[in-house]
């Protein structure tokens, strides 16, 4: 009589609770994929259209106007990104990233914005790609819908050039970047912002064609605008 198959087992078990961890992440990617943007636009909706606004000083003086973010000219601040790439490609990882964001304001509502994230590492069950960086470089316009607001939902799109390294070979691409984000005013000169956008490649032969990028952001602004001015000096000389 055989002895039971023990190793047969344990390697049976084995395969299926891979299995069942490859399924589990992939479930997971999935619903971030599909829900992340629509949850960021349902909850900051409701924020940017709710109820009358907190100061964001309570105690500024009450012979000078509250600052807001459309009172400034410059943003600058660092950038926190993770990206879900290798939606529609054979390959799926996430990479992890941070970098230096810069903006100008060219009217209380509208405003440019460049910014640079070295994606520094990736997560990946797919041994070919675990080494994998990138680094992307973006210029993107944005339209608050309340800049007047401590709290603003604001759409941003643009195109950027990534640089890709897999296996020491660089594949570079021209990407567009298209979604929506969250700002809110930590102080008169600080904010946290929360980004949701979807990254096109627009040469999908070198890269996955589709991917998600979210960004967390803590910018400082500076220059208050003439606009501001003006109605500091109205408010002043009544």
């Amino acid at each position: 009589m055989t002895g039971f198959p023990h190793s047969r087992i344990k390697i049976n078990v084995f395969s299926i609770l891979h299995e069942i961890e490859g399924i589990i992440t992939n479930i997971v990617q999935e619903c971030v994929l599909k829900y992340f943007l629509l949850i960021l636009l349902t909850l900051t909706t409701l924020m940017a259209t709710g109820s009358s606004d907190k100061l964001i000083v309570d105690n500024n003086r009450s012979d000078e106007p509250v600052i807001y973010y459309k009172d400034y000219n410059w943003d600058v601040g660092v950038i926190g990104g993770m990206t879900f790439d290798g939606q529609h490609a054979e390959h799926y990882y996430v990479g992890l990233g941070y970098g230096l964001h810069l903006g100008y304001h060219l009217t209380e509502f509208v405003s440019l914005h460049a910014e640079a994230i070295d994606f520094f590492d990736t997560l990946t069950k797919d041994d070919a790609h675990k080494d994998d960086k990138s680094r992307m470089y973006a210029l993107s316009g944005a339209f608050d819908f309340s800049a007047e607001r401590p709290y603003s939902l604001y759409a941003k799109g643009g195109l950027g050039y990534e640089d890709h390294v897999w296996n020491t070979q660089h594949s570079y691409n021209a990407v567009s970047l298209l979604g929506f984000g969250f700002r809110y005013m930590l102080t008169n000169s600080i904010s946290a912002t929360v980004e949701g956008r979807w990254k096109y490649v627009l040469d999908p032969n070198n890269s996955s064609d589709t991917s998600l990028l979210g960004t967390i952001a803590l910018d400082y602004h500076f220059g208050l605008s003439d606009n501001y001015k003006k109605r500091l000096t109205q408010d002043k000389s009544k």
